[in-house]
């Protein structure tokens, strides 16, 4: 364990979240020198066991698969100069140096992913052969992608830099890297604090605007076109403004009664998660006038580096 920076090595940091009492009791410290937040006493090792909510997930392919999820991926690469080109790669997931294939996308090209064991047997029962392939291994440095597709992957892993350094090695010219990660500086982790679920053991670094753009400036092969902020989660908001408004006039919640219906098993709340999720998103996707309030509202949340997601595109360089 070091208290070391995850990204720059520097020992001088300060505490900018105390997990004591916390459930997750996770220490987040600041960088003094290239000012990343990152996990207190983060390791190196790769623990299964914070990744085995994959192995619970009795949900259908419609869940990682469906339109929705689609045609945000579409319109995060029609504009791309590599739109209509092939092969893409999806890493998804924390396994630090390790990735799984399919062995052909739904186009018929290669595609990968990085996941734990658990996030690979799902794919398989769902019909998607894999492979469980090095990152870093000599069996993919022939390998030219046209997009690398790192979604919330950047805060598991322990060296940062050096998984953006491969991914510029692996990408064609004028390949893409679109790139997503949690917004450290978002309203969300703002109004709620220590409540803030993404502080959590499994997550090493807390990126946000600033420090995310300095990390890919740091890799000159790459060239950031977009990096911005976007979107927030409502329920959580009006679950705290609940809580403090309930704090500051001295009530208190009425005790659950002993003939309460028992909680639902885990995944059936995850399924009610998710089409509760799917079912907001459906509607902000059909109204027009939904869907300009959400624009608008990312807008803003983006100037003010506020918003829950980052979301970074940046192109390979052409070689010499």
């Amino acid at each position: 364990m070091t208290s070391a920076c995850i990204r720059c090595g520097s020992e001088r940091s300060t505490k900018v979240h105390d997990g004591a009492g916390a459930k997750k009791d996770v220490d987040v410290r600041r960088c003094s020198q290239c000012q990343l937040a990152f996990q207190d006493g983060w390791t190196l090792g790769f623990e299964e066991e914070l990744y085995g909510y994959y192995a619970d997930q009795a949900l259908t392919r419609e869940h990682w698969h469906g339109a929705l999820n689609a045609d945000r991926h579409r319109e995060s690469f029609i504009a791309s100069p590599v739109a209509s080109r092939a092969p893409v790669s999806s890493m998804q997931g924390a396994a630090p140096g390790t990735w799984w294939r399919p062995l052909a996308s739904r186009a018929g090209t290669p595609a990968a992913s990085t996941s734990p064991l658990s996030a690979i047997a799902i794919c398989q029962q769902l019909g998607v052969p894999c492979q469980l392939l090095d990152f870093f291994g000599t069996e993919v440095d022939g390998e030219r992608f046209d997009v690398l597709h790192m979604s919330e992957l950047i805060e598991h892993v322990p060296a940062p830099q050096r998984f953006i350094q491969r991914a510029a090695e692996l990408l064609a010219d004028d390949g893409l890297l679109y790139l997503t990660t949690p917004n450290f500086r978002s309203l969300s982790h703002y109004a709620l604090g220590g409540a803030w679920t993404t502080i959590h053991r499994e997550h090493l670094s807390y990126f946000d605007t600033s420090t995310l753009r300095s990390l890919l400036a740091s890799v000159p092969e790459l060239e950031v076109e977009s990096l911005i902020s976007r979107n927030v989660a409502v329920a959580p908001l009006l679950r705290a403004v609940r809580e403090r408004v309930t704090t500051t006039l001295g009530q208190v919640p009425a005790p659950a009664s002993p003939a309460s219906t028992p909680a639902a098993p885990l995944e059936d709340a995850a399924k009610t998660a998710w089409e509760a999720d799917q079912a907001l998103r459906a509607r902000l996707q059909t109204s027009p006038v939904l869907k300009k309030a959400k624009d608008l509202v990312n807008r803003l949340l983006d100037a003010a580096g506020a918003g829950d997601s980052l979301v970074a595109l940046c192109r390979r360089k052409r070689r010499d």
